[in-house]
């Protein structure tokens, strides 16, 4: 007979997500039916922490990507030290350009197979790009939230999600599209420091991606328009260097 318990907690395999419903036209019923459930004593020990298996193109376009977007955000600042210690034409040749024309590879390969962005214009489509779904499935993201949080409870309300730790990198708040689709089917906002927004090229993808500044008034901005959640990593920049072997810690 089927269980009659209901579920408390519910987890999505958000990595292992098949590309054709990796789209914002696919309605959040189909996500959700792929979810798996547990009760109130949570999912087995150990059961969360697989892992799925990733594409080549993906894996590589990772190895590339990630290292590319670090090199961004701190390429304003480094520059001038290579150019005060001589090393920025080494730099140039043996890392910084390889690491562009790789990009600009990768980024030419996914547009050509029609999976760069998701399909229609705005923040909500533009979500989808290929660079923060492929980190998805790079750390094989799984979602799990309680019972009170589960779709349609807060249909039709605006949330602020709150997230923690920040890390080195926040990969697993970049599924951005899954958080705009999953919990109450609006565009959610996250937000970085307003110095993050100015990086040449790094801004502008965070931007497309539908980031504002991290700051009360730009949030309230957000939240006064009635139609948009609002995502937030509470350790932000300061978190990003607090990190620990044995444990996460924000």
């Amino acid at each position: 007979m089927p269980s009659t318990v209901k579920p408390a907690y519910y987890c999505l395999d958000a990595g292992s997500l098949p590309d054709e419903l990796y789209k914002p036209t696919v309605p959040v019923s189909a996500w959700l039916s792929r979810c798996t459930t547990a009760g109130a004593d949570g999912f087995p020990a150990g059961s969360l922490a697989t892992l799925d298996p990733i594409p080549l193109l993906v894996l590589c376009e990772r190895l590339v990507g990630i290292p590319l977007y670090m090199l961004l955000n701190v390429l304003p600042f480094a520059v001038p030290l290579l150019l005060l210690t001589g090393l920025f034409k080494l730099a140039l040749l043996y890392y910084i350009l390889p690491l562009f024309l790789l990009g600009l590879c990768f980024w030419a390969v996914f547009y050509s197979k029609g999976t760069a962005t998701g399909e229609g214009v705005g923040h909500r489509a533009q979500q989808y790009i290929y660079t923060e779904r492929n980190s998805t499935r790079y750390v094989s993201l799984k979602m799990v939230w309680p019972a009170s949080l589960h779709f349609p409870t807060h249909e039709g309300k605006q949330l602020i999600f709150c997230a923690i730790p920040h890390g080195l990198a926040p990969l697993g708040i970049v599924g951005y599209a899954i958080w705009s689709k999953l919990f109450c089917d609006r565009l959610c906002r996250w937000t970085a420091a307003p110095v993050v927004l100015k990086i040449p090229l790094v801004g502008t993808l965070m931007k497309y991606c539908g980031y504002v500044p991290a700051a009360t008034k730009e949030i309230e901005k957000v939240l006064d328009r009635g139609d948009e959640s609002v995502g937030v990593v509470l350790d932000g920049i300061e978190g990003m260097f607090m990190s620990s072997r044995k444990q996460e810690v924000g």
